[in-house]
């Protein structure tokens, strides 16, 4: 009875240390999903719950964004100024440590900017495809993950705030 008692207590804890080793890489791509969908639905509220307050943002045109209402402010200029955004991610890789981790990886979207809009911060034709990467720097606040920095290159420009 001890020893099936033990090979059960044994059983258990191996199963607790691989569901442990397979959680981080779990919780980074659900993070990134939601992330994607967020976006691509324009759920500006939803996008910045996943921003901390004090973030920073390095936009694709090198500009510094402090903060999430600065960031909100710059989402929501992207979503009034384009018709559609299909953002996927290829590529992915990150790792967690503790109570901070990183997501990075290759972006792809296809934005439609508006039929007449007037858009001098953009150089790039209605529906052209860009592609960039992405470093997001997380950490684990209040048990949720949250972007405390960000960054990505792409090959079109995004509106400035």
């Amino acid at each position: 009875m001890k020893r099936n008692a033990l090979q059960i207590g044994c059983l258990a804890a191996a199963s607790a240390a691989a569901v442990l080793s397979e959680q981080p890489a779990n919780q980074l791509a659900t993070f990134r999903k939601e992330w994607v969908i967020n976006v691509n639905t324009r759920q500006l509220d939803r996008v910045m719950t996943l921003y901390a307050e004090d973030s920073v943002l390095v936009a694709g045109s090198g500009e510094r964004i402090v903060g999430r209402s600065n960031i909100s402010t710059y989402f929501k200029k992207m979503f009034e100024r384009t018709t559609a955004d299909t953002l996927g991610v290829e590529y992915p890789k990150g790792e967690i440590s503790g109570d901070f981790g990183y997501d990075s990886g290759a972006i792809v979207h296809r934005l439609a900017v508006p039929a007449g809009s007037e858009n001098p911060s953009w150089v790039m034709l209605s529906g052209n495809e860009c592609r960039g990467n992405y470093l997001s720097v997380l950490r684990r606040q209040a048990g949720k993950w949250v972007i405390i920095q960000q960054a990505f290159n792409d090959t079109c420009n995004m509106p400035r705030r």
